[in-house]
């Protein structure tokens, strides 16, 4: 296990306030403290400059490679909105595929697909290649597909569609042959309390046989 944590503690930070410094969410570090996200060696670069140590006294020698297969680090609902679901490692093995070489410098993860807001695109079952929002430093654009968090009295729920323009604003459509999903969902939130934000590009997808 590595000493994220633990340093950011002795550095009186939040995991919202080291998320903030490296431009992503507090859930994004959650997962990586307990190494519920593959801990690249990008991410362990970024977060060990922002700590102020070592690469090596950070991580020591566990640092994981990208020649392994792809890690599956969690579940998404292409449907409604759903609590975040982290798999299990023994029964969700990474996939046998490498990272997009389009994005090559990213730390790229899968999730597998549930629900049928988006079976034009991708069945339920099958698996999307994600690369962090934070990792390509780009605004949003029309057309991309991206996985997306909102934060509601204390839950995290998550959420795949793609961005479409609706009187000059970007909102999340759904691609659904099923009837239940066709409304577009509003990217700022439609309740007060709601915060939601991009948390990864969908580039690519795997179905097993």
């Amino acid at each position: 296990m590595n000493r994220i944590k633990e340093l950011r503690l002795e550095r009186g930070l939040t995991q919202t306030q080291l998320g903030n410094l490296l431009g992503t969410t507090s859930a994004t570090i959650q997962r990586l403290e307990t190494g519920k996200r593959q801990l690249t060696q990008k991410w362990a670069e970024k977060i060990s400059s922002i700590l102020g140590v070592e690469l090596t006294s950070l991580f020591g020698n566990i640092l994981p490679t990208n020649n392994v297969g792809l890690s599956v680090i969690g579940e998404v609902q292409a449907g409604v909105w759903k609590e975040v679901d982290v798999l299990d490692e023994e029964k969700h093995p990474p996939l046998p595929i490498g990272p997009d070489p389009r994005y090559s410098d990213t730390s790229q993860y899968a999730l597998l697909v549930q629900g049928t807001s988006m079976n034009k695109v991708f069945a339920p079952g099958s698996f999307i290649v994600c690369v962090p929002w934070p990792d390509l430093g780009r605004d949003p654009r029309e057309g991309d597909i991206v996985v997306v968090e909102r934060r509601r009295n204390g839950m995290v729920e998550t959420t795949v569609k793609r961005l479409a323009l609706n009187k000059r604003r970007l909102v999340l459509m759904p691609e659904s042959t099923d009837p239940r999903f066709q409304t577009p969902v509003e990217l700022d939130g439609n309740e007060d309390h709601d915060e939601i934000a991009i948390t990864a590009l969908v580039v690519g997808r795997y179905e097993q046989l």
